[in-house]
């Protein structure tokens, strides 16, 4: 298979450099040159694509087997536009025809691995679940790499766009927290070096997709206590409210506990009075069931200014003020 690959391909993309034309209308065109080629139209109703199939027995035989042919642009899924002269050969049963480039092809094969990943299991368990054949296919991408030193010959000196690089190199660190045997064969694939644009891409919108796989990685098995000194939104100083301050300024925090209200404000002499009946007969009582989460109000207290304020967290099952180090009595500051 290309680049000695051994499992055999479910598709096959098709990536068209250069031109004006738009997908639809080059599958028609394949369409009418090649009668072994046909297009099948989406099972999403919500779609207007056609899709591209050939017919691997031939255009005069009945369809019994097919493989199904994706036409790509560059630009589209973040495919980067490749040279001519740098896309080398690839001979398949005696025909020469133009491949992409390994490098772009092994960030690309990354790509589709961080998007199986986050797929949804249960609105698109079909991308959810090549997740495992991404990682067995990029392995042995890895495996050809150090075998054949001459498919990376010039890969550094490639002309990529450094948003593509960039976004290979956080997906790189990803894969590699995963799978930490993979490492060292990391390490051997160079890269074009990033400019100044890159490197904030990486600093920048790139890392979202960062935290989301880390999420998924870090994703605990039990619940565990939430600390509110931990809270990326409210870590650090806070904007102090008050008339003198109106600047982040050090808050000492407490935790706000509602005290008991009195039986009138309860309504407990209206309740006792609705549940009884006429001739001492009672009603059943109701009684609700207890949320299993509680709502965290905090109390913050500006040391500057002294300006009292609430916030009020997610609800969770459990909340912690602070760590073990906490002496009792003291309050904390953020």
């Amino acid at each position: 298979m290309l680049y000695g690959a051994t499992r055999t391909p479910n598709d096959i993309d098709l990536v068209v450099f250069g031109g004006d034309l738009e997908q639809e209308e080059i599958k028609r065109r394949i369409v009418r040159v090649d009668p072994a080629f046909f297009l099948v139209s989406s099972t999403n109703r919500r779609n207007t694509y056609k899709i591209l199939w050939y017919n691997l027995q031939g255009a005069v035989r009945p369809i019994s087997r097919a493989c199904k042919v994706d036409i790509l642009i560059p630009g589209l899924m973040n495919i980067p536009s490749i040279a001519d002269n740098a896309c080398p050969y690839a001979s398949l049963n005696d025909v020469k025809i133009d491949v992409l480039p390994f490098l772009p092809m092994l960030l690309l094969k990354l790509q589709g691995w961080t998007d199986h990943l986050l797929a949804s299991p249960s609105r698109r368990p079909d991308l959810y679940a090549k997740r495992h054949v991404d990682v067995q296919d990029i392995r042995e991408l890895l495996q050809v790499a150090l075998g054949r030193k001459d498919l990376l010959e010039g890969a550094e000196a490639l002309d990529l766009p450094a948003t593509f690089v960039a976004a290979g190199r956080l997906r790189i660190q990803q894969f590699c927290r995963f799978f930490p045997d993979t490492k060292a064969q990391w390490d051997k694939i160079p890269l074009p070096r990033l400019p100044q644009s890159g490197i904030a891409y990486i600093s920048g919108h790139g890392v979202r997709r960062g935290l989301a796989l880390q999420r998924l990685e870090d994703r605990p098995t039990a619940a565990a206590p939430s600390r509110w000194s931990t809270s990326r939104r409210h870590a650090g100083p806070v904007n102090c409210k008050g008339k003198t301050c109106k600047k982040h300024t050090p808050h000492k925090v407490t935790q706000y506990k509602k005290g008991k209200d009195s039986l009138f404000a309860q309504g407990k002499r209206r309740y006792d009075r609705k549940q009884s009946g006429y001739g001492g007969q009672t009603k059943p009582v109701f009684h609700k069931k207890a949320k299993t989460t509680k709502k965290v109000v905090l109390r913050l207290e500006c040391t500057v200014c002294k300006y009292k304020m609430q916030m009020s967290l997610k609800r969770c099952k459990h909340f912690e003020l602070g760590g073990e180090k906490k002496t009792k009595g003291a309050a904390l500051t953020f």
